[in-house]
C-alpha cells in the first residue's frame, strides 16, 4: 500500500463519513483523485477498505446483546456446525456467528434480543442439547464493566505494528475516559422506515442518501409500505434523528484485516481481581487493536477477544496470563464463510404497536420448526 493511500485510510478511520471533498482537503489531493483511490481501495479480492458500518446501540431500541459460546463434542460435531449455521441464518435476532477452537471448541453466537426475552433462548439451547452434539452453552450478558478498543492504524508502519503488548498495561491512557452512552429506549418514537434505514446504515453508511433510498426501493426485502414512505426529505430527517439520539452509536471503517496483518482473532476467558480489571479498563484507550473486554463482578469472571497480528499474540497471551487466573484461550475462525455479521432485521418490528415481536413462539418455536424440516 502506498503511503498516500494509507494516509487516506487513516483519515477515513477518524472521519468515516467524510465526503471526498473533505478527505481531499485534509490530505492535500483533489476530489477526483480521492474518488479514484477509494474506488481502487474498495474493489477487488484483496481490497483494503470494505465499507463503513453503523454500530447499533441496542438499548436505545429496547434490545439487549447476548453472547453464547456453544461447545461441541463427538463425531457428529460437523453436522451440528451445520445446524448452528442454519440457526444463525434463520433466527430473526442473530447478529453474529463464528467458529471457535481451543479451550472451547464450537461456535460463538451473538443475538440482539428484545429486552427480557433471553430465557427463551436458554430454552431453545436446552432443546438443541437434547438433539445434537452440543455439550455445553455458556451465556454471557449484563457485564458490570464493558469496554472496547478500536484499531489505530497509524501504529502500522512499514509492514509492522509499532506497539509492545508487554509494556501496554503500564502506559498512560491518551484518549481520556469513555463516556457512558444513553441507554434509554426510544422505540416508541420509531417506525418501520427508521428500522429499514438503520439496517442499511449498518450495511454501508458511506452511500449517499439518494443511493440508500434507491437501494431500499429496489430490494425485495422491503415492503411496499416502507418504499411508499421514502422521500429524500423524510430520509434525511430520519437519519438525522437516528444520529442525534445515538441509536447508531458510532460509525466505523471496516477494512481488510489481512492488509494490516491482523490475522489472529483470540478469545480469552478466566478470572481476575478487580484491581487488574481496573488496570485493563484504564489502559484500553492505548490498545491499537480491535477488542472487547467484559467483566462480571459477582465472581470476577472476564471474557476478552482481541484481533492481533501474529507477532503480538505471544506477548498478549503472557500479559493476560500474568493478570488473570484459570485463563483459557480459543481462536476465532477467519474464514469469511464461517464469520458472519447480520444487520438488524426490520421485519421483527410491529409498527402499529411500537414493539418487537417477542413471543416464545416467534423466538423459539418457529425457529425450531424451520431447523427440523
Amino acid at each position: 500500500m502506498k503511503d498516500e493511500e494509507q494516509k487516506l485510510i487513516l483519515y477515513l478511520q477518524k472521519h468515516p463519513l467524510a465526503t471526498n471533498a473533505e478527505i481531499a482537503s485534509a490530505i492535500g489531493k483533489t476530489p477526483p483523485t480521492v474518488k479514484r483511490w477509494l474506488d481502487r481501495l474498495m474493489t477487488g479480492v484483496d481490497r483494503a477498505i470494505i465499507s463503513v458500518s453503523g454500530i447499533l446501540n441496542p438499548q436505545r431500541v429496547g434490545m439487549e446483546m447476548h453472547s453464547y459460546v456453544i461447545e461441541l463434542q463427538g463425531k457428529n460435531s460437523p453436522k451440528t456446525f451445520e445446524v448452528l449455521k442454519r440457526l444463525g441464518d434463520v433466527h430473526p435476532y442473530t447478529s453474529y456467528q463464528n467458529r471457535i477452537f481451543g479451550a472451547q471448541n464450537g461456535m460463538l453466537m451473538q443475538f440482539t434480543l428484545p429486552s427480557g426475552t433471553s430465557p427463551y433462548m436458554d430454552e431453545m439451547f436446552d432443546e438443541l442439547i437434547e438433539t445434537t452434539s452440543i455439550n455445553r452453552v455458556t451465556h454471557y450478558w449484563q457485564a458490570d464493566y464493558s469496554v472496547e478498543s478500536f484499531p489505530e492504524l497509524s501504529k502500522y508502519r512499514g509492514g509492522y505494528w509499532d506497539f509492545k503488548f508487554s509494556e501496554w498495561l503500564d502506559s498512560t491512557p491518551q484518549n481520556g475516559e469513555v463516556m457512558n452512552a444513553d441507554h434509554t429506549s426510544v422505540l416508541d418514537k420509531m417506525s418501520l422506515v427508521d428500522l429499514a434505514l438503520i439496517r442499511e446504515l449498518m450495511i454501508n453508511s458511506r452511500r449517499k442518501q439518494v443511493d440508500i433510498v434507491n437501494d431500499i426501493k429496489s430490494s425485495p426485502l422491503y415492503s411496499e409500505e416502507i418504499k411508499n414512505q421514502l422521500t429524500q426529505r423524510k430520509v434525511s430527517r430520519r437519519i438525522e434523528f437516528i444520529n442525534e439520539l445515538k441509536i447508531i452509536s458510532s460509525y466505523r471503517l471496516l477494512y481488510n484485516r489481512a492488509r494490516f496483518k491482523l490475522f489472529n482473532h483470540l478469545f480469552f476467558s478466566g478470572y481476575m481481581s478487580d484491581e487488574n480489571r481496573s488496570r485493563v479498563q484504564a489502559a484500553m484507550s492505548n490498545l491499537p487493536f480491535r477488542s472487547s473486554f467484559s467483566y462480571f463482578s459477582s465472581d470476577q469472571r472476564f471474557v476478552w477477544w482481541i484481533n492481533l497480528p501474529p507477532e503480538q499474540s505471544s506477548d498478549a497471551m503472557n500479559t493476560i496470563f500474568s493478570i488473570s487466573r484459570e485463563m483459557q484461550m480459543a481462536i476465532l475462525d477467519n474464514n469469511p464463510q464461517h464469520l458472519i455479521f447480520y444487520p438488524l432485521w426490520h421485519g421483527n418490528f410491529i409498527d402499529s404497536e411500537k414493539r418487537w415481536r417477542d413471543s416464545r413462539e416467534y423466538i423459539v418455536d418457529t425457529v425450531m420448526q424451520d431447523l427440523n424440516r
